[in-house]
C-alpha cells in the first residue's frame, strides 16, 4: 500500500542514516575514497515523505558519522 500511514517516517529516517554510514565506511575501509551526493526529488512521486527538499538534507548530513563525505546534490525544478 503506498500511504504516508503505511510508513514510519522515524524508523525510515534511521536506517537511512545506518545505510549511508555504512557505505561511508565502507569507503574508508577499502580506501576507495568515494563521496556522495544526496539529491531530493520534490517532483517525483512520494517525493514529500520523509526528505522532499534540499533543506531536509541539509539538516540530515550533519547527524552522520561521517558528514565530511556527504553532500547536496541541489535539483531545480
Amino acid at each position: 500500500t503506498d500511504t504516508n500511514v503505511s510508513k514510519d517516517p522515524v524508523q525510515a529516517g534511521k536506517w537511512f542514516r545506518q545505510a549511508i554510514n555504512f557505505l561511508c565506511e565502507y569507503s574508508i575501509d577499502r580506501k576507495l575514497g568515494y563521496r556522495f551526493a544526496l539529491e531530493a526529488k520534490p517532483n517525483e512521486p512520494r517525493g514529500h515523505i520523509f526528505f522532499p527538499v534540499s533543506g531536509s538534507y541539509l539538516g540530515f548530513i550533519p547527524s552522520l558519522d561521517h558528514p565530511e563525505m556527504v553532500g547536496l546534490n541541489p535539483e531545480f525544478a
